[in-house]
């Protein structure tokens, strides 16, 4: 049950956003949120989203493997594309990426 306290604080705060709505917009500064590519929604930093299309017997492959070594698909699928890359890179030289 709430306490005249708290009832108190509430209303409080609530007064004082009222008063920041009031302000014109040359007292009230803006704060806009941080613009990411619609690929790095919902991701942490410097990892990216995107889709593939793959076997349904090698998804469910992966599945159990990572299920088995208490991973990820996610962490299955980055492991294996590193691997890809490392290869490729031994034999032609670091990728450039800008």
């Amino acid at each position: 049950m709430a306490t005249k306290k708290n009832t108190d604080i509430l209303l409080g705060t609530l007064i004082s956003k009222k008063k920041e709505f009031g302000k014109k917009a040359e007292e009230a500064p803006i704060e806009t949120p941080e613009v990411r590519p619609s690929t790095e929604n919902g991701c942490k930093a410097g990892e990216a989203r995107t889709t593939v299309i793959l076997n349904k017997e090698l998804v469910k492959k992966v599945k159990y493997i990572a299920l088995a070594e208490g991973s990820s698909i996610k962490d299955k699928v980055t492991e294996g594309l590193t691997t890809i890359v490392k290869q490729w890179e031994n034999l032609n030289g670091e990728i450039p990426i800008k």
